[in-house]
């Protein structure tokens, strides 16, 4: 058996997630997700084709393998659902179909469209003792009362840095 290919393709992958894990890219999650499938398949393929097996096992591990992976999709498909996403990071949570839904305790923040009062213009910032020093305002709403922005840039356009 020519076992240097396996390896080979092994510690490309393990010095390829080594080398991400240290650097700062988007969608990191995902990148090492595809390279774990790719280095799975590449070994796979390796196996079936380039250890001299007979032909007919190489068929019958080829068929296996295809079985299996659809098995997996449907399997998946029919028998989870999801749910939003791990952390925030793109890779979908999968749960259980027949499980209840996570319950959603937040609402999405929302600023009051109250009118600018007279000694106070459009977009300006509270006054220190109306501040608050948790998130999402003083009653933990998403609401932010007291702070008005300007519809109209065309009349008061944003101030540039």
């Amino acid at each position: 058996m020519r076992w240097w290919m396996p390896g080979v393709c092994i510690v490309l992958a393990v010095a390829t997630t080594a080398y991400l894990r240290f650097r700062e890219i988007t969608f990191l999650e995902p990148i090492l997700i595809g390279i774990g499938l790719l280095t799975g398949l590449l070994v796979g393929l390796w196996y079936i084709f380039f250890t001299g097996l007979p032909w007919r096992t190489r068929g019958v591990l080829v068929l296996i393998s295809v079985g299996l992976l659809a098995g997996f999709y449907f399997g998946l498909k029919r028998f989870t659902r999801i749910e939003g996403s791990i952390g925030g990071s793109g890779i979908p949570r999968l749960v259980w179909k027949w499980s209840p839904p996570q319950e959603r305790t937040g609402r999405p923040l929302r600023l009051e469209s109250a009118a600018a009062t007279p000694d106070q213009s459009a977009g300006t910032v509270p006054s220190p003792e109306v501040a608050f020093p948790q998130f999402l305002g003083s009653d933990r709403s998403g609401v932010l009362p007291g702070i008005s922005l300007s519809c109209d840039w065309d009349r008061s356009p944003p101030q540039p840095l």
